[in-house]
């Protein structure tokens, strides 16, 4: 655009966010400098997690999201820091979103359960019973074997008292049984 002029609209902006090029970003490369020159640096912060965490657990209807927002976090930081360093893990926001979208989920559910009386009526133990049960869904599978051990204990370590069955399918179970015995199988 060499020798026109370009109107520019001042409540307008543009704005680049790259992630960090290295360790943990597999295929990015750093920016070049004659285009960083371009843009102004902005410093980030890290978010806040727990706040991130209570506020999703109160619009997804818990009562008791300070303290299980917390709790959450706080799994998360001592997974981090004591399971293995493997690839695929993830402790970060994304995960823990996930983690937060599922226990909404879970909590619906058995409020609808109750409300139609096929189920207990949903107190603080139940939402604690809810947030775990939707942490071990998306977290136990991508685990190892001893890490899957260990997450099991930090979970009775940040929550306490709290029993939870794992979530189980009767006619998933009932069909395996019956191949089994088919095929002779123990």
């Amino acid at each position: 655009f060499p020798g026109k002029d370009i109107e520019v609209n001042q409540n307008a902006g543009i704005f680049v966010t790259l992630n960090p090029a290295g360790k943990g970003y597999g295929g990015r490369s750093k920016l070049p400098d004659n285009l960083k020159q371009l843009f102004r640096s902005v410093a980030m912060t890290v978010p806040n997690f727990e706040l991130i965490a209570e506020v999703i657990l109160l619009s997804e209807g818990f009562r008791n999201a300070r303290i299980l927002g917390g709790k959450l976090v706080s799994l998360f930081s001592l997974s981090k820091q004591l399971l293995s360093p493997q690839q695929h893990y993830d402790w970060g926001l994304r995960a823990l979103k996930t983690v937060l979208g599922i226990a909404g989920k879970l909590l619906r559910d058995a409020r609808t359960a109750a409300a139609a009386g096929a189920g207990p009526r949903v107190d603080k133990t139940m939402e604690a019973q809810i947030v775990i049960r939707a942490t071990r869904v998306t977290t136990l599978p991508k685990l190892t074997f001893a890490d899957g051990r260990r997450f099991a204990d930090l979970l009775n370590d940040v929550y306490p008292g709290v029993e939870v069955s794992d979530v189980s399918d009767a006619e998933l179970e009932a069909a395996i049984q019956e191949v089994l015995e088919e095929k002779h199988y123990e």
